[in-house]
Parts: structure tokens; C-alpha cells; sequence
């Protein structure tokens, strides 16, 4: 259990700074007519589809323990991937709805 949950944690963490480099690319490109802000609020818009979908195949996938890895690596992966990525996309999505 508790190797299950350090694990979890490493993808979560793993995928969470993956993220951070990309917020930051886009944080750098608000100064382009706001596209940093248009592209995080694009990516934050498909975050939760794509994050089911992940859940989705883990789920599919998760019982044969690919490579060793938890059942749902790849949930928490993306998840902590578009987490960063949504810090700078909420504001964006509000900058382009209103």
C-alpha cells in the first residue's frame, strides 16, 4: 500500500512538473496579443475530457499493471499536467468570455 501511494504521488508530481514548464512558456507568450492566456485557456477548456479519458483507459488498461505501474498513473499524469496549466487558463478563459 504504501509503495502503491508513493508511487501515485511520483506520477502526480512528474506530470505536475511537466506542466509548471509548460505554464510557464505560456505565461512568457501573454505578451503576444495574449496568446499564453488564449492557448492556457484552450488547454484548460479540453483538461477535463481529456482527464476522463484517461481515467478511462487506465481503467481498461489498469489490470495488467503495465511496466508496474499503479492502476491510475496516468489519471494522476494528466491531472497534475493541466493543474499549472489550468492556474493560468482560468484567468485566460475569464479574459476572453468577458
Amino acid at each position: 500500500m504504501m509503495a502503491t501511494r508513493s508511487r501515485s504521488r511520483a506520477d502526480f508530481w512528474s506530470g505536475f512538473f511537466a506542466g509548471t514548464v509548460l505554464a510557464a512558456i505560456l505565461i512568457a507568450m501573454i505578451p503576444l496579443v495574449g496568446l499564453g492566456l488564449g492557448l492556457a485557456a484552450l488547454l484548460t477548456s479540453i483538461a477535463p475530457p481529456v482527464i476522463v479519458f484517461a481515467a478511462v483507459i487506465d481503467a481498461i488498461v489498469g489490470r495488467y499493471k503495465i511496466e508496474g505501474r499503479t492502476r491510475w498513473a496516468a489519471t494522476e499524469q494528466v491531472a497534475g499536467f493541466f493543474f499549472p496549466i489550468a492556474l493560468v487558463g482560468v484567468p485566460g478563459l475569464y479574459f476572453y468570455l468577458t
